[in-house]
């Protein structure tokens, strides 16, 4: 068994690595990049070493340095988790060199089956159906002619949804190009791409599959990743849904088949797409842990970092899992929470993590998290917007959804937006629940501008209701008592910044602890709560559209939160921009990003005539 494993990542990902490495003994060494110099996982780690800088390429992809890294701290082994280097046959190499083991497939099977254009070629040979495609963009104009738009660009060397596009016009194919080879070159330092004709209603159903050295290869069955926006899977379960008994089984077999046939190592995930006619075409293979792979550990009761780890060491599976029967029981559902904004285009949403309540979500049964960040820690725009994996065991699926959707309601992360009420839609639809789910649809629940006011305009009515009451409940007098002491009524126009936008409302008093929320013209009623009351912790409670929901509203380092059934959202006074003397807003030359970022295209040329709206730099 090895002595001492360096993790060659960082977050969520690595901190789960080193909690396995600690139960088996062996020591963990956690590099990091300037940023990350106080992360959590170099604080769990056992020992650390520098990356020098910040960006992905000058640090936790850069080979030489990790190489130097081992060299120095004496670690016999490497787990790449995943991203970075995972799929990197050059870094498995340069380990195997100095004698180093890589804890993951040896560089060929990463060739074949880790490289997407390879593991199509390679799947054709085992006659597992594939989804019509060429293995190079040289060749897209005849592609099209031949099978029509929409297609889709992927990344040849990449995953988790990093260089992809949908093309729907010919017009968009340059741009598509461009942005999908310069996103798997900053990713995976390789910009090779390939095109697939694009099925649009199908759903994203893998296989979790292990190799050992010792030619013996099993499935741990398969889990559902239908649930993606921007082609990044957003939620995932295990077992698949909606998949009957004869096509779950050929699936299964056809993975098992793949990971036999090309000498399979370690963990793999074979990746599926289920048409509409019931029909299953071959995807990819990712040959490393899959972000998602907690959901299998909670259906198997299996530990899957400690198996890869195990059979790098050159253990037998068989030994490994011994007599064990190894069985799918209950459903389990994973929602990844992402520091990013729905209310700005997903942007991701940077700073100080100001609260984060995890340990409350330890007191809901069946619920894990997985997280590389805490309290103080901060987020930056160099890496992926990964923050924590909120896991869910239960008995069924439906109990499952229930639980996840009480977990997000009650985790609470401040100082950052995240993609929880998103997250929370997406569970909370009826579609969901439908056969007819299919990987376009979470991005078809994106809400719209409309829908992300009235929502806001609800979080900002709350907390002014909330900070009444307990006002009153400070001062209770006749003055004081609520919004309706008077028969009248009465009304409140405000304009309040709800996660940074300003939102401006009309909060009426109908009748005692009974309020309206208007739009700011009073054109249209948006909200009606009732039976409002104070709770003496402090929460409100409300009946919202025939259900009783609370809310909190509390203070953090001065900055104002409240918490509700549909997520959490910062509260700040709005103060309106000055005015010139002709009355029109003040503007200037500069132009501002809103995060950190570097320019890597320029689209327009000195002396261009450009209109509004035009894309000036990507």
């Amino acid at each position: 068994m090895f002595k001492k494993i360096l993790i060659a990542n960082r977050g969520e990902i690595a901190c789960r690595i080193i909690r396995t490495c600690h139960k088996l003994g062996i020591k963990t060494v956690a590099v990091h990049s300037d940023v990350d110099a106080n992360a959590m996982h170099v604080r769990n780690a056992d020992e650390t070493y520098a990356l020098k800088g910040n960006e992905a390429k000058e640090t936790y992809l850069s080979i030489p340095k990790l190489i130097e890294a081992c060299k120095k701290t004496g670690a016999d082994a490497v787990h790449p988790g995943y991203g970075f280097l995972s799929e990197n046959a050059e870094f498995a190499k340069a380990l195997a060199k100095n004698k180093i083991a890589f804890i993951g497939p040896n560089p060929e099977t990463i060739v074949l089956m880790g490289d997407k254009i390879a593991s199509k070629q390679f799947a054709k040979k085992c006659k597992v159906p594939l989804v019509p495609g060429i293995d190079s963009e040289a060749k897209i104009d005849a592609f099209i002619k031949d099978h029509g738009l929409p297609i889709l660009v992927k990344a040849a060397a990449g995953g988790g949804g990093r260089g992809m596009r949908k093309i729907y016009k010919k017009s968009e194919v340059k741009e598509a190009l461009a942005g999908a080879k310069r996103e798997a070159e900053a990713f995976f330092n390789d910009g090779r791409l390939f095109i697939e004709k694009l099925i649009e209603e199908g759903r994203h159903i893998e296989v979790q599959v292990f190799g050992d050295t010792h030619g013996e290869a099993v499935h741990l069955f398969d889990r559902d990743c239908t649930a993606q926006r921007r082609h990044q899977k957003v939620i995932e379960e295990a077992p698949a849904v909606f998949v009957d008994p004869k096509t779950r089984e050929e699936i299964l077999n056809a993975a098992v088949k793949l990971c036999k046939e090309s000498g399979y190592v370690g963990a793999g995930t074979v990746e599926f797409l289920l048409a509409p006619s019931g029909e299953f075409y071959f995807l990819e293979v990712n040959s490393r842990l899959q972000v998602e792979h907690p959901v299998t550990e909670e259906t198997t009761g299996l530990d899957l970092v400690e198996l890869q780890i195990r059979i790098a060491a050159g253990e037998k599976l068989s030994k490994i899992l011994g007599s064990k029967n190894i069985k799918s029981t209950g459903h389990s559902i994973e929602c990844r929470i992402c520091a990013e904004s729905p209310e700005q285009n997903f942007m991701t949403s940077t700073g100080q993590i100001l609260e984060m309540n995890s340990a409350v979500l330890a007191n809901i049964p069946g619920v894990r998290l997985d997280t590389g960040f805490g309290k103080g820690d901060v987020i930056t725009h160099y890496y992926d917007s990964l923050i924590a994996k909120v896991i869910v065991k239960a008995n069924s699926r439906s109990e499952a959804v229930q639980q996840t959707c009480q977990a997000l309601r009650n985790f609470h992360i401040c100082g950052i937006k995240t993609n929880i009420p998103y997250l929370l839609k997406i569970l909370n639809s009826s579609e969901f629940s439908s056969p007819a789910f299919h990987i376009n649809f979470a991005e078809s629940l994106i809400p719209s501008e409309a829908e992300q006011h009235s929502t806001r305009a609800l979080f900002g009515a709350l907390s002014l209701i909330t900070d009444r009451y307990r006002s009153n409940t400070e001062k209770p007098d006749s003055w004081n008592r609520n919004f309706a002491w008077r028969q009248s009524g009465s009304e409140v126009r405000t304009t309040l910044k709800v996660s940074d936008i300003e939102t401006s409302f009309i909060l009426q008093s109908l009748e005692r602890d009974t309020y309206r929320v208007l739009n700011h013209d009073s054109s249209e009623v948006l909200h009606h709560l009732s039976k409002v009351s104070l709770a003496s912790s402090g929460a409100l409670s409300f009946l919202l559209e025939g259900r009783h929901h609370g809310c909190t509203l509390y203070k953090v380092e001065d900055r104002q939160f409240i918490a509700t059934h549909l997520g959490l959202a910062e509260i700040e006074e709005f103060f309106p921009t000055l005015q010139s003397n002709k009355g029109a807003a003040h503007h200037s030359n500069e132009i501002r990003s809103p995060f950190p970022g570097k320019i890597v295209g320029v689209q327009v040329k000195k002396k261009d005539t450009v209109e509004a709206g035009t894309s000036l730099v990507s």
